[in-house]
């Protein structure tokens, strides 16, 4: 029979982490969340300034779901307040800055080789909607050459009329 520890699925992982570890977790997210919910937005822009110190200091990866436990709020009234519902406009560039913060600490951990490039990719797809995409222009040899566009590439530009063309009935 194999090991627990042997199993290659995305819940093993988690499973396997050490207790010391784990209570070390669970002690700074209930840290974070006895802060209590802050009301006002010079409340929040501390309260955010404190997040982000707490994360310096006691080595706890900034997060979208430990921003929302250190304001008290959902992940979902993060990304309302980030879209500017139901709060200030103050308020919703506060939580953008903030999430911003986030995605580009993922993207330098990424880069500098501290993240894996796969699992760092899915975060930023993931959290903050980013999406793969192509080019517009194709650089070739210095030269920099008008991208194709999808209909060149799927080759149906001949089944788009010509603008003037007398139609065909």
């Amino acid at each position: 029979m194999r090991k627990r520890e042997d199993i290659n699925y995305p819940t093993a992982q988690i499973d396997s982490i050490e207790p010391d570890k784990k209570r070390e977790i669970v002690n700074d997210l209930l840290n974070l969340h006895s802060m209590g919910k802050p009301e006002t937005d010079a409340d929040v822009k501390e309260r955010i300034e404190k997040y982000f110190e707490y994360c310096k200091i006691s080595g706890l990866r900034p997060c979208v779901e430990s921003m929302a436990i250190a304001l008290g709020v959902s992940r979902q009234t993060l990304w309302r307040w980030r879209t500017g519902v139901n709060c200030s406009r103050e308020r919703q560039e506060m939580i953008s800055n903030a999430l911003t913060t986030i995605a580009a600490y993922i993207t330098q951990a990424m880069l500098q080789g501290q993240v894996n490039v796969v699992c760092g990719i899915f975060l930023l797809k993931n959290w903050f909607s980013y999406i793969d995409s192509a080019p517009d222009v194709i650089e070739d040899n210095g030269q920099h050459m008008p991208g194709r566009s999808r209909a060149d590439l799927l080759g149906i530009e001949d089944a788009v009329p010509e603008e003037n063309a007398e139609p065909d009935f």
